[in-house]
């Protein structure tokens, strides 16, 4: 009895570790590889900061006249609530005015000349601007505060203007990323401290994660689907598989 248990035991439960392990690791082995929304090797930080006048209309113009695949912008929100693209909330670095967006009205947002990078669009322009004159292409919003309004402007913005599928919600903050997540009824995706299927992280991998800084902080509407059905059919299979190799075990002894 012993000796067919090890005969037959150790061969079986090494073959399923095995299968287990590739089947974690690679489950494209067995599933049809879903093309990603976002196909990307080109991202402007800024809209291409350092080239035009960061986070302005010319720049995301520029950049795409460059050949790039998406668009990386940083979202505030004005006193009047309009939602604006701009790194900073405090103005001073851009404009040389030590005062807040969330202090200002959007048409009294202040842009003069004499800025750093070569460009001549000196205006803060609205996410909705951005949304209408780039309307194919994929952009990664950056929350840039812990504000309900704002995350739930952004996320109506999105879903008005038909981008869901070519959205990315990014953010420094854990708590901030679950409140987009409330707003747009998403999944989760952390990277790289908390990885998911390769399926899903391999559009900002661990590798950019880093490059850009970035934890715990992408999302995409259409991944809830994929990660769950590829999650489930391999441990359906595993299941499956480890059955078999038990019924067979048992009926040798």
């Amino acid at each position: 009895m012993g000796y067919h248990l090890l005969f037959f035991g150790l061969p079986a439960f090494g073959i399923y570790a095995l299968a287990s392990h590739c089947l974690r690791k690679k489950p494209h082995l067995l599933h049809k590889r879903h093309r990603f929304p976002v196909q990307c090797r080109h991202v402007s930080h800024r809209g291409g900061s350092g080239e035009r006048i960061e986070n302005t209309m010319e720049a995301f113009r520029h950049a795409l006249n460059q050949g790039t695949n998406l668009l990386e912008i940083d979202c505030h929100m004005t006193k009047d609530g309009v939602v604006v693209v701009s790194h900073d909330n405090n103005l001073e670095r851009q404009t040389g005015y030590n005062i807040e967006i969330t202090l200002l009205c959007h048409p009294y947002l202040p842009f003069p000349t004499g800025c750093f990078s070569h460009g001549r669009d000196h205006r803060i322009p609205s996410l909705e601007e951005v949304f209408q004159e780039f309307p194919g292409v994929p952009i990664n919003i950056e929350i840039k505060e812990d504000n309900d309004e704002l995350i739930q402007k952004v996320a109506d913005l999105v879903r008005y203007y038909n981008r869901s599928h070519i959205s990315i919600w990014a953010s420094f903050e854990g708590e901030v990323l679950k409140k987009c997540c409330t707003a747009v009824c998403i999944h989760h995706l952390s990277s790289p401290s908390h990885a998911l299927p390769n399926t899903v992280t391999y559009f900002i991998a661990p590798r950019a994660g880093r490059l850009y800084g970035l934890h715990r902080s992408i999302y995409n509407p259409r991944h809830k689907k994929q990660v769950n059905t590829i999650a489930n059919k391999s441990v359906h299979i595993q299941e499956a598989f480890s059955c078999y190799l038990l019924v067979g075990f048992l009926t040798l002894l």
